[in-house]
């Protein structure tokens, strides 16, 4: 933890009294998203997000402010930048912020002090007031043209016959698995083109394939039977974009792996990687289902698709145009991001990996919080952004991992499990409910904004299956060590899942829901 001094802002009679004199709100912004309790480390990040999220990336102001502790501090350098960053505000005609900046310079050293006056100035509607012209500068993009839209009354009525049996009258996240030796996968990992090692469990040696024989069967209704014709006719001349992880990339696969056997022979079954999009085009429906790799969806030292292993995690916290940019006009986006968050420590980066004017600051046990950082950055770009009237908008919950043996009474992992876990009601202990508490609040508000989002909540329903992960069989990166061969659970993969397997459930509900677009 960190100290906090609690110098009081000084009285500086100004324009902007009005918006001081609000100063002694209650500062919401600086209250735990998870106790709701004043937390002062929280406080800090949130004056350092608001303060980059008006200023809007600006190189000048990204020098403009130093952490020292957790207190302002206004050295000889920053001043000489301040005072042109305060030149910048009285060129913009904006008196409170050019007042807010002489504050600064006066030597107010409590972020506490800081944080209030940012939520009076928010609450006066200045803080907003770049973001809104931001909006009206980049207005959505257009909807899709007619022609685009049109279908023939043949396909019109197939697809309303498929929405009509596929439609459920249940909760289709809660049930239970239930084995069913005559079910089968709609394909097998050897016969997809588009699998990948990672999920490809029987090539790599698993011999017990129960696993594939599972099938989740909601409470009071079948799970809709999943149609890969049907799913490209809807998204016929449309962009499919799954962006996160490496578990969207398993549900990718999936996706791609159920549409095969749709698609014609003579088709065209390869990826084309684009940086870190992954593009699959179905030619004959003029239709793309893609993959973007951005683990923590804002930017980071992470974001090589592939070389991304690194000690110290590093995250611009309140960037992520970078990213954006690629799939902005997607006509459905499936957004995941939660196991990149769970660290002990982090560094949060104000200012560009490539210059030289950025601050770093290196912050333990504050996953929570800079989750719901990272997480406010998305949902501002996505209100001020997408296209609401052509965008879909879908987020995964987080997809549990089955690491510690304990919360089903062993003393390893996945390693070696071939059945499910039987008790109803489970809840395993990597299945962070504070995490996804912050993504279901931050979706919420986005939708009192009107955005919606469609949360699809598989957690519960995936925390079942700790017998299908692929544990040894797959294949790795570095081969494993002979201590590791030695002790195979101290290497096996309890995070992703084989395939066939249970992201396909994902799909399939991801399925219904599109379906009834």
């Amino acid at each position: 933890m960190f100290s906090h001094s609690q110098t009081s802002m000084p009285h500086h009679p100004s324009k902007s009294d009005e918006v001081g004199s609000r100063a002694s709100v209650e500062v919401k912004e600086c209250k735990s998203p998870i106790n709701e309790q004043i937390d002062m480390e929280y406080c800090e990040s949130y004056v350092f997000h608001a303060l980059y999220a008006y200023f809007d990336g600006d190189n000048v102001t990204l020098k403009g402010l130093a952490i020292h502790g957790t207190s302002i501090v206004i050295g000889e350098v920053n001043q000489r930048k301040l005072l042109k960053l305060l030149s910048v505000a009285d060129s913009s005609n904006d008196p409170q912020l050019a007042d807010f900046v002489e504050w600064v310079l006066e030597g107010a050293a409590s972020v506490t002090a800081a944080a209030l006056y940012l939520t009076a100035a928010q609450n006066a509607g200045i803080l907003r007031r770049q973001q809104e012209s931001q909006k009206q500068r980049s207005p959505p993009p257009p909807p899709l043209a007619r022609n685009e839209e049109r279908e023939t009354r043949r396909e019109e009525e197939e697809q309303t016959a498929v929405v009509n049996e596929t439609k459920p009258s249940c909760n289709l996240f809660s049930g239970k698995w239930v084995y069913d030796n005559a079910s089968s996968a709609m394909y097998e990992d050897g016969r997809c083109s588009f699998m990948m090692g990672d999920y490809a469990c029987e090539k790599y040696g698993r011999k017990d394939l129960r696993y594939r024989n599972w099938r989740w069967q909601p409470h009071h209704c079948d799970l809709p039977r999943f149609n890969g014709t049907a799913l490209l006719e809807k998204i016929r001349g449309k962009r499919l974009v799954f962006v996160g992880d490496s578990l969207n990339r398993n549900q990718w696969t999936s996706m791609l792996c159920l549409i095969e056997s749709s698609l014609n022979q003579s088709s065209n079954k390869s990826v084309i990687r684009k940086d870190n999009l992954f593009i699959f085009e179905a030619t004959e429906y003029n239709a793309t289902i893609e993959f973007y790799w951005s683990p923590l969806l804002v930017e980071s030292n992470c974001d090589h698709p592939f070389a991304h292993s690194v000690s110290d995690r590093v995250v611009r916290i309140t960037s992520i145009e970078k990213h954006a940019r690629h799939w902005n006009d997607a006509d459905i986006l499936v957004f995941d991001s939660f196991m990149w968050w769970v660290m002990p420590s982090m560094t949060i980066l104000w200012g560009s990996f490539e210059g030289s004017n950025a601050i770093y600051k290196r912050v333990d046990k504050m996953h929570l919080r800079m989750y719901e950082m990272a997480l406010n950055t998305w949902s501002d770009w996505l209100e001020f952004n997408v296209n609401r009237t052509k965008t879909k908008l879908f987020f995964m919950s987080l997809s549990p991992t089955h690491t510690y043996g304990e919360s089903w009474n062993v003393q390893q992992n996945c390693y070696n499990e071939t059945e499910p876990i039987s008790k109803e009601g489970y809840w395993g202990v990597m299945s962070d409910r504070r995490m996804m508490n912050i993504i279901e609040s931050t979706i919420k508000k986005l939708e009192m904004k009107g955005v919606r989002i469609e949360y699809l909540n598989i957690t519960h329903l995936s925390d079942y299956r700790k017998d299908a992960h692929p544990s040894i069989y797959k294949n790795f990166q570095r081969s494993p060590s002979e201590m590791q061969l030695a002790d195979p659970k101290t290497y096996a993969d309890c995070l992703h899942w084989c395939l066939p397997g249970v992201p396909d459930v994902w799909n399939h509900i991801l399925y219904y829901y599109i379906m009834n677009l």
